[in-house]
């Protein structure tokens, strides 16, 4: 007899999409059109911000020897975070709003305490990264929630007729305590309801 084996979850993904209308596309470039994930775009965005820190560095850095080795382990943290982005790994998408936020409050704070004190292109190249991190840590944190609700790869619900949405979301009828209250009346004997009511 052979044994019929389980499916992983990358191969079910594989199988959704190709058997879309984009077939013959190679499929790392599907990845993108799976509902609710955006952790393409999250690699591109810490990509972009690993290469604006280093290229950048010695523009807006007050003390490059000091800074250097700093900037240059962000980056390859971020570089590595990125490469492991995958749709099937939560924890993944958790490092890289981790990552995203930390780098947020770093530029951030770095560019608004140095404001007054160092010149204008330093800023601006501060806050630059800033805004491409608060970018990489919304899509990140978007996909995130995606994952933990089980709704990437789903169509979207707005999409959706009312009587799909609530075969996908089981919703609990309201509790009707008069309802409750009167079935246990019921079930008391005589004397016992007597008593209760009077």
């Amino acid at each position: 007899m052979a044994m019929k084996r389980t499916k992983t979850e990358g191969e079910v993904l594989e199988e959704l999409q190709s058997s879309g209308p984009d077939a013959t596309v190679p499929w790392i470039y599907r990845w993108t059109k799976i509902s609710h994930y955006y952790g393409d775009y999250v690699r591109e965005l810490l990509m972009a911000c690993a290469d604006l820190m280093l290229i950048t560095a010695p523009f807006y850095a007050n003390s490059l020897p000091i800074e250097l080795p700093f900037i240059v382990l962000g980056a390859v943290v971020m570089v590595c975070v990125a490469a492991f982005t995958s749709p099937l790994k939560w924890g993944v998408i958790s490092a890289d709003a981790v990552t995203a936020g930390v780098g947020l409050i770093i530029y951030e704070i770095w560019a608004l305490l140095k404001y007054d004190i160092d010149p204008p292109h330093q800023f601006v190249l501060r806050q630059t990264i800033a805004v491409f991190f608060l970018f990489a840590l919304y899509f990140s944190t978007k996909t995130l929630r995606s994952m933990i609700f089980r709704t990437v790869g789903r169509p979207d619900t707005a999409a959706l007729s009312d009587e799909d949405r609530i075969e996908m979301v089981p919703v609990e009828p309201p509790l009707d305590w008069k309802k409750q209250a009167h079935e246990a009346l019921e079930n008391l004997n005589e004397h016992e309801k007597r008593d209760f009511t009077d």
